[in-house]
C-alpha cells in the first residue's frame, strides 16, 4: 500500500486531475530473503538458479560467504560437507584477490563457487528442516573488539619504534617482545622505551591486566618514564632560562626586586645584579648621604680638577681606600656561587 501511494503521488504531481493512463508502473526490484537463498543454496538441484538467487540478495560476497561456511555443517555431512568446505575455500581465495588487487570482476567467480559450487558438491538432495543461524563470527568480533584494539595499539608502539609497519610487528615481532618482557632485567626499560600500558604488557604476556607481576612491571615503567621527563626538562630548563638569567644586564646598581628575593630564582638575580654593581663606578657627584652602605664613596675628580681629596694613607690618586678592599674582600667570600650551587627547578 505504501509503495502505491508513493507511484499515485508521483503520477499526480502537477496536474489537477488523475487518469487512469497517467498511471505507468513496471516491476519492482524485490530483495528475497537469506534464509531463502541458504534454503535454494542447500536444497535445491540447479546451479544457476542458486547463482540468481543470490543476486535478489541484499549483502555484498564477503558477508554471504560467512553465512554459508556458518550454516554449511548443519545442512551437509562427510564427503558432501567436504567437497562444500572445498568449494568454499576456492570462493574465499578469489575474495582475498579482490581485497588485495582490487579486481571486483573476481566478484562473479566467486559468488558461483559459494552458491552453484556448494550446491553441486553434495551427492542427493536434502530434505528436512534446517534451523539456520547468522555468522558467529560476528559475535566474536563484537565481543574481542576491545582486545583487538589493545593489539593494535601495541603493534603500533613496535613498529614504530622498530622502523616497521603495524602488520608486521603484529605478525612476527610482538612475540619476540613478550619473551623480552619475560625477563626481569630488560622488562621495565623495554616497557618504558616502547610506553606501554597496563593491558598491552598483559597481551604481550598472556596474563591479565590485573595479576601483581603485570602492575609491578607497569609501575617501574611508569618510574622510568616520569624520571626521563623530568631530566629532559632539567636540561631544557638549564640551556634556556638559567643562561638567560646568568646574561641579563641590570638598569642600574640598585634596581634589585624585593618581592623576587623570596624564591630562588629572585636569589640568583639578586647575586648577578650585586656582582655587576660592584663593577660599575659611582658618579662623582652624588652626595655622600646617598651612597649605599656596600657602596665605595668618590674617591676624587679627575687630576686636573681642583680640590683633590686628600691621600693621608699615602695610596695612589683614584685608586680605593685600604678600608674599601677590605669591604671588597668580605663581600665576595660571603658573596654565594652563581650557577654552580643552583638546585633543581623541582627543589623550589
Amino acid at each position: 500500500m505504501r509503495s502505491g501511494i508513493n507511484d499515485l503521488q508521483a503520477a499526480a504531481q502537477g496536474q489537477t486531475e488523475l487518469k487512469m493512463e497517467d498511471v505507468a508502473t513496471a516491476e519492482r526490484d524485490v530483495k528475497s530473503s537469506i534464509f531463502k537463498v541458504l534454503e535454494v543454496i542447500f536444497k535445491g538441484n540447479n546451479a544457476h538458479e542458486a547463482l540468481q538467487a543470490s543476486y535478489a540478495l541484499d549483502e555484498s560476497p564477503e558477508d554471504l560467504i560467512n553465512w554459508v561456511d556458518e550454516n554449511l555443517p548443519l545442512a551437509y555431512k562427510g564427503l558432501d560437507l567436504f567437497w562444500g568446505y572445498d568449494r568454499l575455500a576456492r570462493a574465499d581465495i578469489f575474495l582475498g584477490r579482490v581485497r588485495r588487487r582490487q579486481v571486483y570482476g573476481l566478484w562473479r567467480y566467486a559468488s558461483f563457487l559459494m552458491t552453484g559450487g556448494v550446491q553441486a558438491s553434495k551427492a542427493a538432495r536434502c530434505h528436512g528442516y534446517v534451523a539456520f543461524r547468522p555468522p558467529s563470527l560476528w559475535r566474536r568480533m563484537g565481543q574481542t573488539r576491545k582486545a583487538r584494539s589493545v593489539r593494535d595499539s601495541a603493534a603500533q608502539k613496535i613498529g614504530r619504534r622498530c622502523h616497521v609497519s603495524a602488520g608486521f610487528a603484529r605478525s612476527e615481532l610482538m612475540g619476540f617482545v613478550g619473551l623480552l618482557l619475560k625477563d626481569k632485567k630488560t622488562a621495565a626499560p623495554l616497557a618504558a622505551e616502547l610506553d606501554l600500558e597496563a593491558e598491552e604488557i598483559a597481551l604481550l604476556l598472556g596474563s591479565a591486566p590485573t595479576t601483581k607481576k603485570v602492575q609491578t612491571l607497569f609501575e617501574e615503567a611508569l618510574k622510568i618514564r616520569n624520571a626521563e621527563e623530568i631530566e629532559d626538562i632539567e636540561m631544557a630548563w638549564h640551556s634556556t632560562a638559567q643562561r638567560s638569567l646568568a646574561g641579563a644586564t641590570p638598569a642600574c646598581a640598585g634596581e634589585v626586586d624585593e618581592g623576587a628575593a623570596s624564591t630562588k630564582t629572585g636569589a640568583v638575580l639578586d647575586n648577578t645584579l650585586s656582582a655587576t654593581s660592584e663593577s660599575l663606578s659611582v658618579d662623582p657627584n652624588l652626595p655622600a648621604s646617598a651612597v649605599g652602605p656596600g657602596q665605595a664613596e668618590p674617591a676624587a675628580a679627575n687630576q686636573g680638577q681642583e680640590g683633590t681629596v686628600a691621600n693621608p694613607e699615602g695610596n695612589r690618586p683614584g685608586s680605593p681606600r685600604k678600608e674599601e678592599k677590605v669591604a671588597k674582600v668580605e663581600k665576595k667570600e660571603a658573596k654565594p656561587a652563581v650557577g654552580r650551587g643552583q638546585k633543581s627547578l623541582f627543589d623550589f
